[in-house]
């Protein structure tokens, strides 16, 4: 530091002649063999600057680093720990305040030692606003029992691997306002308030782990971070703050003890209304654990992604349980309210992407007046290919919802767990807004009978390359059927005389078959679309339909009879001939 000596006593040779020469330019002054950290020249290579690093290097014993002391208000620019240093350096706490107001306010990036900084410490100096960062390499840790005060934000790491060490706030409440940003670091919280009272933003791999019950801040989650318990057992976790973001939050070592642990967003109805991205769960779980939403709804934009573990995803008063969508293994669970008799309904595919859940869904724990509904929304496919047991009403509003899983039965009759729950009274509980029943290869079952026959609903049936058969007739006034199959060579066959009044469509692909006693309401308009096929040929006699083409004219039949608009290109009717 000889060198930084020389450029100092210039500097103030240069201000004595009344020359511009600048002093402010930042310098590292080196600590000498003592146990206080006085700014005056006693302790340091040279009397250090405000804006000055003070630098540890071999100098100091392991004894004196270990009983290090403030004798009063310290400022520095920052603090900076080289790898030749004797034992690790622990900062008393002695009453006094250490500023730093640098950019690089603790700088550990090579150090071989960790840091424990008892006293008070603040990131700015005279309330001017600095923010700063603290550089933590991955081998050491960095522990701040002293409360950290100012107007400026800190930022843990640089987003690389090597400075991702580990940063632990004790019990203290931390009082800065400018935020905090995990940018690849670890970081420990001791207290609700150890994040201080701005945003915490967590972005590069960062990971939160807290021993105490309550995050109290904001969360903005950009990339991928986490938040965990610390792997304690029987710590429950309280995210208080609005969560916003388009990253991945992972949620992990949850129920890493013997009894499962509970995560809940304690905020606002809307308290992730702002969070666009994924909300993931360790898949380590090795018992149940829990996520609960407590007066928050969930956000329509995200992605729940329950994980391959044991987690119960549910709500605690009956709200309503918004998903944009939803992941999950055969272990986790959706359910409804699990402190009171209340209804819920769990309302999920709004952000349109597809999905496969191998969970179940079902009614909340409280008693049995915690009864859960499905509704689907967006454009998404979500195939549903867990038992489910809710036992309320399951709604298309959107997309697809595939019966992925297979109906169980008893005796013969209705199923006792399936993709769409065992609701408490069947006829009537599937209802159709605008989205479509998938089938699929291990569920090809007739649902029909659990039509609801309300009016007006856009019926949408997809056999994805199944043989489907409805034996019991969809009714409804102005009530419509859209028969498609995506996957191709499937069909939908009709063995009763439907009642519905509204359109029947079979789009491209699509294959709509008639048998036994099936019939199309008299007066409905049939549309057949390019590729389609309304297949009558299974029928004993003669079906005979009003044909109207490019509206050139109408035909005469019985009452059966239906109209058949084609689209502007082929399609087929497949018909028995009266001889046959």
């Amino acid at each position: 530091m000889k060198n930084n000596s020389i450029i100092r006593s210039i500097s103030l040779f240069a201000a004595a002649l009344g020359l511009s020469m600048s002093t402010s330019q930042a310098v590292n002054v080196t600590k000498l063999d003592t146990t206080t950290m006085n700014g005056g020249a006693l302790d340091w290579s040279a009397a250090p600057a405000t804006t000055d690093v003070g630098e540890f290097t071999a100098t100091p014993t392991a004894a004196h680093l270990a009983a290090m002391t403030l004798g009063g208000t310290m400022t520095l620019g920052g603090l900076q720990l080289d790898n030749t240093m004797a034992g690790p350096l622990v900062i008393a706490s002695t009453g006094g305040f250490y500023y730093t107001n640098g950019v690089n306010g603790i700088n550990m990036s090579a150090a071989n030692q960790n840091l424990t900084f008892n006293n008070l410490l603040a990131l700015s100096t005279n309330q001017t606003t600095v923010n700063q960062t603290w550089l933590v390499g991955s081998a050491q840790t960095l522990t701040v029992n002293g409360v950290v005060s100012g107007p400026g934000s800190l930022t843990i790491g640089d987003g690389t691997p090597g400075n991702s060490g580990a940063v632990v706030f004790g019990g203290q409440a931390n009082v800065f306002t400018g935020g905090l940003t995990n940018n690849g670091g670890t970081l420990t919280f001791g207290a609700a308030a150890s994040a201080g009272t701005g945003t915490i933003t967590i972005q590069a791999g960062g990971i939160i782990s807290t021993t105490g019950p309550t995050i109290n801040n904001p969360l903005n989650v950009i990339g991928t971070g986490s938040i965990s318990n610390n792997g304690v057992s029987a710590v429950n976790l309280t995210l208080d703050g609005n969560v916003t973001g388009n990253g991945t939050l992972n949620l992990s070592e949850l129920g890493a003890g013997s009894t499962g642990d509970t995560i809940t967003f304690n905020g606002s109805a809307g308290q992730l209304s702002g969070f666009t991205g994924t909300i993931k769960f360790s898949d380590s779980a090795p018992i149940p654990s829990f996520l609960r939403l407590y007066t928050a709804t969930g956000s329509t934009a995200a992605t729940w992604d329950l994980g391959n573990g044991n987690i119960v995803f549910f709500n605690r008063q009956g709200q309503a349980m918004m998903a944009g969508a939803l992941k999950g293994g055969a272990g986790t669970s959706v359910q409804g309210a699990r402190s009171s008799g209340v209804t819920s309904q769990f309302n999920v595919g709004y952000n349109g992407i597809n999905t496969t859940y191998y969970g179940t869904i079902s009614n909340g724990s409280y008693s049995s007046a915690a009864t859960l509904s499905v509704a689907k929304y967006g454009s998404g496919t979500l195939t549903l290919a867990g038992p489910n047991a809710y036992t309320l009403s399951t709604t298309f509003n959107g997309g697809f919802l595939n019966a992925g899983s297979v109906e169980g039965y008893v005796n013969g009759g209705f199923g006792v767990t399936g993709p769409f729950g065992t609701p408490t009274t069947p006829a009537g509980s599937l209802l159709f807004g605008g989205g479509t029943l998938q089938y699929s290869a291990v569920n090809q079952y007739d649902y029909s009978p659990r039509f609801s026959t309300a009016g007006n609903q856009p019926i949408s049936i997809d056999e994805n390359g199944q043989n489907v058969i409805f034996a019991t007739a969809l009714a409804g006034t102005g009530t419509s059927l859209t028969n498609m199959d995506t996957a191709g060579g499937g069909s939908l066959t009709l063995t009763a005389a439907e009642t519905y009044t509204g359109p029947t469509v079979v789009t491209s692909g699509g294959h709509l078959k008639l048998s036994g006693s099936g019939a199309l309401t008299s007066g409905t308009t049939l549309s057949i679309q390019p590729g389609g096929t309304f297949d009558v040929s299974a029928l004993s006699s003669p079906y005979t339909v009003a044909v109207t083409v490019a509206g050139t004219g109408t035909g005469t039949s019985s009452s059966t009879a239906a109209t058949i608009v084609p689209a502007p290109a082929e399609f087929s009717i497949l018909t028995r001939s009266p001889s046959s």
